[in-house]
């Protein structure tokens, strides 16, 4: 009977591997030094590693010790005060920028050189301006940033729209070849990386760019144009079909345009909004977003006489 003999265990360490992997992407113009809050999650010792003597790059973490119990603020960055921590770092060491990853390290959150939190929606602009793909992804709910630099000229990619989801979106990009995808929710994908999702590759992009900025991220921020926006909030409804018809009946006179690719899309002169419901839940989810304050204010009461009981 012939002998099989089991080639031998070799361990690997996945650490070192994936720090070899994003080591040469994270590249910078000039010198920069960011604060990284990991979070107690999954990417302290990643970052620890892959940032180690870079030749243009100082950086501290905090909070880079994994632990399940999440001591500092939870796993979710986006939480109300879970990016205090990272803000007064910022400040305090005067870092250029500052990055929250969530738990398992897939989502990026971003703190310009004030301290100041920035929404997924400058991201989004910032990377499409500075990486300029040819074509790429955006979840409807970005808004009027990207798409008022679309239709100025200023963003010359061929830019698409998609349902919210990790599934949709990467579905899309692999079927239509797109370099970048932006999700409001803070994940941004990359056809360099599998056409996936990671916050440590966002980081990378997003330093890259604020390096190439002839300002601090705050100057180039507060040049943009200003828009006046409700977070995506959710609302208890008996029959969500029922007040999604009530919606699209009080307001498709006065739309413009009307996309029904995730709920309801309606866009006005000076405001839209989308309205979707949760898979499982009688909820109903809304964003809205208006060139004025006055717009805004008008436009927010409208909606949410029609969202009541």
């Amino acid at each position: 009977m012939k002998s099989s003999h089991c080639s031998p265990i070799k361990k690997i360490d996945g650490v070192e591997l994936a720090s070899e992997f994003f080591r040469d992407r994270f590249r910078s113009r000039r010198p920069m030094r960011i604060v990284f809050d990991c979070s107690n999650g999954s990417t302290g010792p990643l970052v620890e590693k892959t940032l180690h003597r870079h030749p243009q790059i100082s950086f501290s973490i905090i909070n880079g010790r994994p632990n399940g119990d999440f001591p500092a603020h939870g796993p979710d960055p986006t939480k109300e005060g879970a990016l205090n921590g990272l803000k007064k770092e910022v400040c305090r060491v005067r870092a250029d920028l500052g990055v929250a990853f969530d738990a398992d390290g897939d989502r990026a959150v971003f703190v310009d050189d004030n301290g100041e939190e920035i929404g997924a929606n400058i991201i989004s602009r910032l990377l499409l301006e500075r990486m300029a793909p040819k074509k790429a992804l955006i979840d409807l709910r970005i808004g009027w940033l990207v798409k008022d630099a679309v239709r100025d000229g200023i963003i010359k990619t061929d830019i698409s729209e998609s349902r919210v989801g990790h599934y949709f979106i990467k579905k899309t990009m692999r079927r239509e070849r797109i370099e970048l995808a932006c999700e409001l929710s803070g994940h941004y994908y990359f056809r360099d990386f599998f056409y996936a999702d990671s916050g440590l590759m966002t980081a990378a992009k997003v330093l890259e760019a604020v390096s190439k900025l002839e300002d601090d991220f705050s100057v180039w921020k507060n040049s943009l144009p200003k828009y006046y926006r409700l977070p995506e909030t959710s609302f208890e409804v008996e029959d969500k079909k029922k007040i999604m018809r009530r919606v699209e009946r009080r307001f498709r006179g006065e739309a413009k345009s009307m996309l029904r690719l995730d709920g309801l899309s309606l866009e006005l002169d000076d405001w839209w909004l989308n309205i979707r419901p949760a898979n499982t839940e009688n909820l109903l989810r809304l964003n809205l977003e208006a060139r004025t304050k006055e717009a805004f204010d008008s436009a927010a009461e409208r909606v949410m006489e029609e969202l009541r009981p």
